[in-house]
């Protein structure tokens, strides 16, 4: 769903196919605090590239259930993600809608803040998404599992980063950097 930023495969969830790698996964079983299931309130992102900036956010309502060494995305009622980008000569505005399902093994490492960290190479289910741009006829669907077991991930559900929770609410954010670029997203949950 994202343009690629970077040689070493930083990328931005939109018209392409997104990439957001996995540097490893984080070891420990998740402690209470992120067990469960949560529900996506808010999701931002924000990147950049030679001559290309992206910003965007979206789909709240997608469900994140938390076991002991997998977690699971839910898209079934999950909006859409919007964004906005710039380049030296012009703007295009972009989307994608993600739907069904997928899982991943991993876990969180911490008790109420830490690391998690998922197995690209573990994902398994059906989950899709459909993206397209302003002004431009058309969209493109495709599987997200085959892109997860090649590390290559999208924003709203990356394989690395950093957490907070409480017992009413989860907070996942990464930043991703190289020579010539950079992608950050925060996503927030609640129960």
């Amino acid at each position: 769903m994202l343009a690629k930023l970077g040689q070493v495969g930083i990328a931005v969830a939109l018209v392409a196919g997104g990439v957001v790698a996995a540097p490893g996964a984080a070891s420990a079983a998740p402690k209470a605090c992120a067990l469960g299931t949560w529900t996506l309130t808010k999701h931002t992102f924000s990147g950049t590239d030679d001559g290309f900036s992206l910003k965007g956010s979206g789909g709240k309502g997608t469900k994140l259930t938390v076991k002991a060494g997998s977690v699971k995305y839910d898209f079934a009622k999950s909006a859409k993600v919007n964004a906005t980008g710039k380049f030296d000569d012009g703007e295009v505005s972009i989307w994608a809608q993600y739907k069904k399902s997928f899982t991943l093994n991993g876990a969180f490492k911490g008790k109420k803040s830490g690391t998690f960290g998922y197995k690209g190479s573990s994902a398994k289910g059906t989950a899709t998404a459909t993206s397209g741009a302003k002004g431009v006829p058309g969209s493109d669907t495709y599987k997200l599992v085959p892109a997860y077991k090649k590390n290559e991930a999208e924003p709203i559900a990356p394989l690395a980063g950093k957490f907070t929770c409480g017992t009413k609410s989860l907070h996942l954010w990464f930043t991703l950097k190289d020579e010539t670029g950079s992608l950050k997203a925060d996503i927030w949950y609640k129960r």
